[in-house]
């Protein structure tokens, strides 16, 4: 081998051209990726290893996600359908609710006008009958009092 130095004048470091050349072939004996020999069989296990792989995915894996994909729309389309239904169902009960509501408020308030009529016409009868009979002595006492003091008043204004 050739045996010649050279320096490094920066450094001031030197080094054989073999020991060098020695160190690139050790380089490569340690780093089997980079030997050309073995490429044909890295291709070939790669490929191996990659068309296991794609044929696991297409065979098992993928036909799974479809599968729940699929079944996870089947159920939001059934449950679409469902909350549509009993949409449908809420605004019908709502309207019958209010419908019945309405009836029994105009009821009610037809039924409390009566009463109030009927309270009123009862309240006048009553009124008139206890006046008539119990109150007539009573209201007879009363304007002949009424009378003899405004008499006793015009009789004092005139006198004074």
């Amino acid at each position: 081998m050739v045996n010649r130095l050279a320096s490094n004048q920066e450094t001031g470091v030197r080094f054989s051209l073999s020991a060098y050349v020695s160190k690139i072939l050790t380089f490569i004996i340690i780093m089997p990726q980079l030997d050309t020999v073995t490429y044909l069989s890295q291709l070939v296990w790669t490929f191996l290893i990659f068309a296991v792989f794609y044929a696991m995915m297409v065979k098992h894996i993928l036909p799974a996600i479809s599968t729940s994909i699929k079944v996870r729309k089947k159920k939001l389309q059934h449950n679409s359908n469902l909350i549509a239904g009993l949409e449908e169902e809420e605004v019908s009960t709502s309207s019958s609710f209010e419908q019945i509501l309405n009836k029994s408020l105009s009821e009610s308030r037809d039924l409390l006008a009566k009463t109030v009529e009927l309270s009123s016409v009862w309240l006048n009868g009553t009124s008139a009958e206890t006046n008539a009979k119990d109150l007539k002595a009573a209201n007879g006492n009363y304007v002949n009092a009424l009378g003899q003091i405004s008499a006793k008043k015009s009789l004092v204004k005139t006198l004074y």
